[in-house]
C-alpha cells in the first residue's frame, strides 16, 4: 500500500464519500497522482465500488483533480491540467485506519 491515514471514526458505506472528502489532498499526494510535479487540487470524489465486511470496509474510488504547474507556458503563466486518478482503500473498522494504493488507469 502507498499510504496510511487515521480517521476520527469509522465510516459506513453511506457516509464514506463524506468522510473521505477532507482527505482527498492527502490521498492524491501520497498515491502518486499527477504527472507534472505541480500542485494538486482535488475537485470531486466518486465511489466506484464499495464492500462492507465484518472487520473492514474496502472501496475503489475515483478523484477528479486539477494539477497546476507554475511557469510552464510561454509567459511563465501557470498551466492547469484536469486529471483523474483511482485509489483502492481498505479501512480497518476497529482502528478507523485507512491504507491505500494508487490504481493505474
Amino acid at each position: 500500500m502507498d499510504g496510511i491515514i487515521k480517521l476520527a471514526s469509522t465510516p459506513s458505506v453511506s457516509t464514506l464519500a463524506e468522510m473521505l472528502t477532507p482527505y482527498m489532498s492527502l490521498l492524491l499526494h501520497h498515491s502518486g497522482a499527477g504527472t507534472q510535479g505541480g500542485q494538486l487540487q482535488p475537485q470531486q470524489l466518486r465511489i466506484i465500488n464499495c464492500a462492507d465486511q465484518i472487520d473492514e470496509l474496502t472501496a475503489h474510488i475515483g478523484i477528479f483533480f486539477d494539477e497546476i504547474s507554475a511557469g510552464c507556458n510561454c509567459n511563465d503563466d501557470p498551466s492547469t491540467t484536469h486529471d483523474y486518478c483511482e485509489v483502492h482503500i481498505h479501512i480497518a473498522k476497529p482502528s478507523a485506519q485507512i491504507t491505500f494504493a494508487h490504481v493505474a488507469t
